[in-house]
């Protein structure tokens, strides 16, 4: 759902001292200060954004400022873990932290202006969650994530860590549709100026992203850089915070040109080739990761943002059986953006089955116990007859039996006991598929890829080979999904059934 355009700005950076201390000013680039260690009583300890030391949400800065000129090395300011003992205070002063509190560093960004310092998590912290702040072997305060941080969390869709030829442009993508118009931000410590606008582009109309665009792009590397901890937006919430990945600069090579050549069936879009299903795109990318974004103009349900890779991708959903203007725009690695319109035509409704779940290794008899879930994933009934489920070394050839849109079957041996004496039983209802024998001598519990395959010869689906302890079934994330799977708790299968 869009939301309409509203200016935003960035929150102002409010703070709440937790310890008397003179307000100082703040120099940018000065270099670390001599003297000698403060204790706890010398700081002033405050968040930015404002909230108290035992509520903090996911995403925080703090900032300390000292009573007194102390000697600020960014390696002994810290965040731990937990709660610190007097005991494991004193091993802070070691030239090297013993592992059993080397593991309990929360990695944080740490960088230092005159009499302040700044410490910022490079990841958003869980609820609930204790930490130590320490500078040295002193203990500065014991801080807490809040257990209901309201603030929806967008998280870094580009660059790629490492991938950063500026260390300055990024995207930063969440569920809820806001908008951000020309909002001004300085990211740290770079003290890089610039502003934040909706898309992942210039022009772009994604409304479930916000790029930063900097004023100047500096001519030698720069240091890593840190998004607003938030970031006001018009979504009826008044912010999101951002994740707290550094950008940081890497440098790239630009990657040839790669003519694109489309398959039969598949026509142009963007730099890549698309299959043109009813309520989908089967996407085929060139080499290369890139970030895109593709929007219908009538269709406002379309608004998808993903890295490109090369691998095949389904974008949906799609209106069916209708012409649709596509704008499709995409970043590439080294900063550059391009934005194409494309028109396409959807076809009417189709069946879509899909393998969405298998058990290669019951806890029961083998290949007895083995079974495949099926699921049509389309907007008609689909007919199984002559198609074939195949592993490496045999396959098997299905019957005459109709699947309705978003029903299930069980594709099982012959010899298959659906009474769950040994593995979870199939849902009541679920329809068995029984077929002579799985694969070739059952399905491999060392992982052997699946192929469903039409009548005609055509893979519709597959399935990646999975290595699986007993009891263990591999399932997708979703049916539309290509590439994502995972493996089930022990005895967490659900035949029959979706897994959410």
């Amino acid at each position: 759902m869009r939301t309409a355009h509203a200016l935003a700005t960035v929150l102002p950076v409010v703070f709440a001292a937790v310890a008397c201390a003179p307000e100082l000013p703040l120099r940018e680039g000065a270099p670390p200060l001599d003297g000698a260690p403060p204790g706890a009583a010398d700081v002033a300890l405050v968040s930015e954004p404002v909230a108290p030391l035992d509520a903090l949400p996911r995403v925080f800065r703090l900032r300390l400022r000292f009573g007194t000129a102390p000697a600020l090395s960014p390696p002994v300011l810290r965040i731990f873990e937990g709660d610190l003992s007097d005991a494991q205070l004193l091993l802070l002063a070691a030239p090297e932290l013993p592992a059993t509190l080397a593991e309990r560093v929360v990695p944080a960004l740490v960088w230092t202006a005159e009499d302040e310092a700044w410490l910022a998590p490079k990841t958003a912290l869980p609820a609930g969650a204790r930490y130590t702040v320490t500078y040295g072997r002193e203990r500065i305060a014991s801080v807490r994530v809040r257990d209901d941080d309201p603030t929806p969390l967008w998280m870094r869709a580009w660059p790629p860590s490492g991938k950063s030829p500026t260390g300055l442009v990024g995207v930063w993508c969440g569920d809820v549709a806001a908008a951000v118009e020309a909002t001004p931000a300085t990211l740290e410590p770079s003290r890089a100026a610039g502003v934040f606008r909706s898309g992942v582009a210039p022009g772009d109309g994604s409304m479930h992203c916000v790029h930063f665009e900097p004023s100047a792009i500096p001519a030698n590397e720069a240091p890593p850089s840190l998004p607003p901890a938030r970031l006001a937006v018009d979504d009826g919430n008044g912010a999101v915070a951002l994740e707290p990945a550094p950008l940081e600069a890497a440098p790239l090579e630009a990657l040839p040109v790669v003519p694109r050549v489309c398959e039969s069936g598949f026509v142009p879009l963007g730099s890549g080739c698309a299959l043109v299903q009813d309520d989908r795109l089967l996407l085929q990318t060139p080499p290369g990761e890139e970030l895109w974004s593709v929007q219908a103009v009538d269709a406002p349900e379309l608004d998808r943002v993903f890295v490109a890779n090369g691998s095949p991708l389904l974008v949906w959903p799609l209106p069916v059986d209708r012409p649709l203007e596509l704008v499709v725009t995409r970043v590439d690695a080294l900063g550059g953006i391009a934005a194409r319109t494309e028109r396409i035509r959807t076809r009417p409704p189709m069946a879509h089955l899909v393998i969405d779940e298998v058990l290669a290794n019951p806890v029961g008899p083998e290949p007895r116990q083995e079974w495949v879930e099926l699921v049509n994933d389309g907007l008609v009934t689909a007919s199984l007859e002559g198609m074939r489920l195949a592993d490496v070394g045999g396959e098997a050839t299905l019957p005459k039996i109709s699947v309705p849109p978003g029903g299930r079957v069980l594709v099982v041996n012959d010899g298959y006991d659906p009474s769950g004496k040994w593995d979870p039983a199939p849902v009541p209802g679920t329809l068995l598929v029984r077929v002579p024998h799985l694969g070739k001598d059952g399905l491999s519990n060392d992982g052997e890829p699946l192929e469903l395959t039409a009548a005609s010869g055509e893979v519709v689906s597959t399935f990646p080979g999975f290595k699986t302890k007993a009891g263990r079934s591999v399932y997708r994330v979703n049916p539309q999904s290509l590439s994502e799977f995972l493996t089930s708790a022990p005895g967490g299968s659900t035949p029959g059934a979706p897994k959410n």
